[in-house]
């Protein structure tokens, strides 16, 4: 869990998300974003997991979660990364 929130808060935070954790849970949030514009990152160590849940933007009905489960890391990270520079285009148009 340490190594996934020592690589995620400082992509997070140069976007200005700020982050807050519940034992095998991140959340990451900007200070003016709806409630469902949340970032959300929970591992299972028994199992390996890493559930993500991102917003995917749905114009005109704003932003939906949506929730996919990883084994590797590496892919989870590079999943959220992506979801992050799709949330940051859509809000600058």
């Amino acid at each position: 869990m340490e190594t996934l929130l020592n690589t995620l808060s400082p992509i997070f935070k140069q976007y200005d998300f700020h982050s807050h954790s519940h034992s095998s849970k991140i959340c990451y949030k900007s200070a003016n974003a709806s409630p469902y514009d949340e970032f959300i990152v929970e591992m299972f160590p028994k199992t390996n997991e890493i559930v993500t849940i991102v917003p995917v933007r749905n114009i005109p009905l704003g932003s939906v979660q949506y929730k996919k489960t990883f084994i590797d890391m590496n892919t989870a990270i590079d999943y959220l990364k992506m979801h992050l520079g799709y949330y940051q285009a859509s809000n600058s148009n």
